[in-house]
């Protein structure tokens, strides 16, 4: 009894230690689990306080204020330009029909529900923007879904693009850190409550990159192709998304383990340019299904608006009115006060000049970066918030949140806190300058240009900048790759010298062998000869 006792007491002693042991095993695996989501808990807690923020600007009635503001609205993202064509239409009139409503047709069809119930009486009302609630929801909307949508792409861009971001655990931050630059971004808060659709745009480019990592062509496509419609400039993104399509299905790495690992250097080389040579005609149809899904897409919404106007006025009121800079009101670009200036019979050559200074970089950038797409499509989108004709806070703010997705390219950017610093002098000093020149009267337009040349020297300086550290990482990687390769040409040569030297020998030794065999022959035969002539003679 008291052996069986003792045995049952050991028994519940190791199951106690052995239950210890495996507490905090579990408990461990609980928290990663909890913390393998790339922090959600936290993401939930930045989306709920940004959201908090802009319903409090939104019912102190901020609204009035940024609305007007144009540094963050402009002729073509206005939002009480969209409801003055809204009341046109339903007065059964073109919404182009006075001079204020530029924006696509479609754009109009989109916000339709939202301000219906708004008679026109209405519209001279001080308190216009007080009655618009569910437009606000809408544009709250938009900046949830922009921000979620940059913390998808920063999971999957180290899975297409390994060149551009290292693998990321599952507890980083930085998918949390990039959507939280988007949403309390000042530039961002201040396009939302000013309800510049602009943002209609920045959600269109953002899926257009969020698709192309995913692989999903019509819809990465698609999304350029309502980007390009919205706002025209955004054309240009279509080589980026190209090249990350192309990425995405023809993986440069794919053909390494074999040229590097199983092959002599000279027959990996050669293999590797038989691989290039069959993939091309592959890229080129690759590329032309791309560039005939951008035209389609673009053809359709082209149509669409067609069927709802029955007209094809809005070119000439949305594209051409683009193109032309037409109204010359003030804004935070540079075309403004050089076409109050020029003379008329320059303008034309001005604004080529002005207007292909945007799409003048795709094709030289696209052959320089084509390893790098995800830095590509960020170049064009800085180039394009810099010298578009009607610029705003909104287009920066788009290029600024997809820094954090660049981080390891450019830890080595010098010029980050000069372009900071200048960023927040514009934002403080351009009201006040402004105040002065239209208001008191106590400046003038040279006052507030001097700000929007001062803000564009910034964007160029960060652009041109990163543009100079990627490329001398590129040029620090290629020599490390070319003494690897130098590494392995030497590492090589002893033992092709050694396979060299074991086959002369063995060709010496096969040599030895039938000289042996030829001179006992010849003994043989010479034996065999005095043989039978000594038989002969007996």
């Amino acid at each position: 009894m008291t052996t069986s006792v003792r045995a049952s007491k050991q028994q519940q002693h190791t199951r106690s230690q052995h239950e210890q042991h495996q507490q905090p095993i579990d408990t461990t695996i609980k928290e990663d689990n909890g913390k393998g989501n790339y922090n959600f808990k936290s993401f939930l807690m930045i989306l709920f306080s940004a959201i908090l923020i802009r319903i409090i600007l939104f019912y102190q009635g901020f609204d009035q204020l940024f609305s007007n503001r144009n540094e963050i609205t402009t002729p073509l993202t206005s939002f009480k330009r969209l409801v003055e064509g809204l009341h046109l239409r339903e007065l059964g009139l073109s919404p182009y029909a006075g001079s204020a409503y530029h924006q696509p047709p479609l754009v109009l069809l989109l916000f339709y529900p939202f301000v219906n119930s708004i008679s026109i009486s209405n519209s001279n009302n001080n308190n216009l923007f007080g009655t618009f609630e569910k437009s606000q929801i809408l544009f709250l909307i938009i900046d949830c879904l922009i921000a979620i949508i940059l913390r998808e792409i920063a999971k999957q861009i180290p899975k297409v693009l390994p060149k551009e971001m290292k693998s990321i655990s599952t507890n980083s931050s930085l998918p949390n850190i990039t959507a939280a630059l988007y949403l309390f971004n000042p530039f961002t808060i201040f396009t939302c409550i000013g309800m510049s659709t602009i943002n209609l745009t920045n959600l269109a480019i953002v899926l257009s990159l969020y698709y192309s990592l995913k692989g999903m062509i019509f819809q990465s496509v698609f999304s350029v192709a309502m980007a390009s419609y919205l706002s025209i400039y955004p054309v240009i993104l279509i080589l980026p998304c190209a090249l990350i399509l192309k990425h995405h299905f023809f993986p440069p790495d794919q053909t390494q383990p074999v040229a590097q690992n199983q092959l002599p250097l000279e027959q990996s080389r050669q293999l590797k340019e038989l691989l290039e040579r069959n993939e091309r005609p592959m890229l080129l149809l690759f590329y032309f299904r791309i560039f005939i899904f951008f035209i389609l897409s673009l053809s359709s919404l082209f149509y669409l608006s067609f069927t709802f106007l029955n007209s094809w006025e809005f070119i000439e009121k949305s594209y051409k009115f683009t193109f032309f800079v037409e109204d010359l009101t003030p804004n935070i670009g540079l075309f403004w006060y050089y076409f109050i200036e020029v003379f008329d019979h320059f303008r034309n050559l001005f604004l080529f000049i002005f207007q292909y200074h945007v799409f003048i970089y795709c094709i030289p950038l696209a052959i320089r970066l084509k390893e790098h797409p995800l830095f590509y499509f960020w170049s064009l989108c800085a180039i394009i918030a810099t010298f578009k004709s009607y610029p705003a806070l909104g287009d920066t703010a788009l290029h600024v949140s997809l820094l954090p997705l660049l981080y390891q390219p450019l830890k080595g950017v010098k010029y980050s806190f000069i372009v900071i610093v200048v960023a927040i002098f514009v934002t403080v000093l351009a009201p006040i300058l402004w105040q002065m020149w239209i208001y008191q009267g106590t400046g003038n337009a040279n006052f507030y240009y001097t700000i929007n040349l001062v803000f564009t020297i910034a964007q160029v300086l960060l652009i041109v900048d990163s543009l100079s550290v990627l490329l001398k990482l590129d040029y620090v990687n290629k020599i490390n790759l070319k003494n690897k390769l130098l590494e392995n040409d030497q590492s090589e040569q002893p033992q092709q010298q050694q396979q060299q030297q074991q086959q002369q020998q063995q060709q010496q030794d096969e040599k030895k062998q039938t000289d042996d065999e030829s001179s006992s022959q010849k003994i043989d035969d010479n034996n065999n000869e005095n043989n039978s002539e000594e038989n002969e003679e007996k």
